[in-house]
């Protein structure tokens, strides 16, 4: 459970670690969520772009389209969207937590 320190100017403050684990916590959960759905994501979005042929057809030129392999056909892109998923789930998970906390 979260709690405010008082430091010694009589402020209220947060330790490390209870602003470490919401952080580690949302950016854990970011990663495992669009490993998940990140495929499926990809192939949604060639789809309202026009140009995939339904799903498993979209999916089947995803892998052509990187030589037959199904991860990098798939995964194309990932490492871009965790760069912006990762910062906004550990900041969210944080806000959250401290705000619940200030409430209670």
């Amino acid at each position: 459970m979260t709690t405010f320190r008082e430091n010694s100017h009589g402020e209220k403050s947060l330790t490390q670690d209870e602003i470490a684990i919401p952080m580690l916590s949302g950016a854990l959960a970011a990663t495992v969520a669009w490993l998940v759905g990140y495929p499926f994501d990809l192939i949604k979005t060639r789809i309202q772009a026009g140009s995939g042929n339904g799903i498993v057809g979209t999916a089947r030129d995803l892998v052509n389209e990187s030589g037959g392999q199904v991860i990098r056909g798939l995964y194309k892109g990932f490492t871009l969207k965790l760069y912006r998923s990762i910062p906004a789930s550990a900041i969210g998970f944080l806000a959250y937590e401290t705000a619940a906390k200030a409430l209670t």
